[in-house]
């Protein structure tokens, strides 16, 4: 699971927060919707 997870949040990063070609505003909604992620799988 634990990997799975990894991958879901490597491929979010590079595709959404981290790509030039998305507006500063996306940027910032993916990195949000990341943290909700994150935040849910580590309760």
């Amino acid at each position: 699971m634990n990997g799975l997870m990894a991958e879901v949040i490597e491929d979010h990063i590079r595709e959404h927060v981290a790509s030039p070609e998305h507006t500063d505003r996306e940027r910032a909604q993916a990195a949000d919707e990341l943290v909700g992620v994150v935040r849910t799988y580590l309760k």
